[in-house]
């Protein structure tokens, strides 16, 4: 299935974990994404998230 992270279609506390890599740092608005996040796991779930460092630190930036 494919959703946007910003508007995810889940019931509240659906998930034991949530995890999105690469994705945090180009949505439009982070907050929001957050937000679905934090809505769609269970109480006391995980949420783990992975973000490229500032570009001038990143070689490989460009690839992308």
């Amino acid at each position: 299935m494919q959703a946007d992270n910003e508007d995810l279609p889940f019931k509240s506390s659906s998930f034991d974990a949530y995890i999105a890599n690469f994705s945090l740092m180009i949505v439009p608005d982070h907050k929001k994404m957050l937000s679905e996040a934090y809505w769609v796991i269970k109480q006391d779930s995980i949420a783990a998230f992975s973000v490229w460092g500032w570009k001038e630190n990143s070689p490989y930036f460009s690839i992308i």
